[in-house]
């Protein structure tokens, strides 16, 4: 039996994706490279949710995009890359460590 919940919750997080994929495009590359693949792991995992058990190959895809998740926003990371804010909703860019230094030393 299909969770209804497990569906909602990834669909949601293809709309967040989606929503900061739209703010952090022009300014953090590598940042959106790890919201399209939050946005393919939450696809690939409602899939895998709504298939019957006989069809799921995308429980693999869905691992896959997990870890390129994570490759993509640790060098975002590492490039001191702007995040959208807040997380729930990102309505605007955040400040990078750089920009929080510089404004701290001031």
């Amino acid at each position: 039996m299909v969770n209804p919940l497990y569906v909602l919750v990834d669909l949601a997080v293809c709309v967040l994706a989606v929503r900061s994929i739209a703010l952090v495009r022009g300014r953090a590359p590598w940042a959106a490279a790890g919201w399209a693949c939050a946005f393919g792991y939450g696809a690939a995992a409602a899939i895998e949710f709504t298939l019957p058990p006989v069809h799921r190959g995308a429980g693999q895809v869905a691992h896959a995009a997990l870890i390129a998740v994570a490759a993509a926003f640790i060098v975002s990371a590492i490039r001191d890359e702007p995040q959208g804010e807040p997380w729930f909703w990102p309505r605007g860019l955040g400040r990078t460590r750089a920009e929080r230094r510089a404004e701290a030393e001031r």
